[in-house]
């Protein structure tokens, strides 16, 4: 929020992306299975939302050269439209390419492990951003 709110002040008319989860080549929850490195934080109930690089680089294209005549809103979610549970995703991943089951680890250790932004809980809709 605070670089948000600095970046509308020093830009009036600026759009803010706000970007879940990148994932793709050498990135994301597939990746740290792969590694053994993923953990899961509790029962993996939490709702996550995640887009693919490709999918980001191609709607930050398309962002920059629209035609103007619509101004963009203050900030856009840039998200697949298709939020899931930890539990989702580490379950197709283990289904598709044999992963192991993560382990398991508290709000509170995963907080004190520095994962951040692994222990938000919301659903992102897209929807805004199909409009442009």
């Amino acid at each position: 929020w605070e670089s948000e709110a600095l970046y509308t002040e020093a830009f009036r008319s600026s759009c803010m992306l706000r970007i879940p989860a990148i994932y793709g080549p050498g990135r994301g929850v597939g990746v740290s299975m792969k590694r053994g490195s993923y953990r899961m934080i509790g029962d993996g109930s939490r709702w996550t939302n995640r887009v693919h690089v490709v999918d980001l680089a191609r709607t930050i294209t398309a962002l920059l050269f629209r035609s103007p005549a619509e101004p963009l809103p203050p900030v856009l979610c840039v998200s697949d439209g298709a939020p899931a549970t930890a539990r989702e995703v580490t379950d197709y991943y283990r289904e598709r390419f044999g992963f192991s089951e993560p382990p398991s680890v508290t709000e509170a250790e995963a907080v004190a492990a520095g994962m951040y932004t692994q222990t938000g809980n919301q659903r992102v809709a897209n929807r805004l951003l199909a409009r442009y």
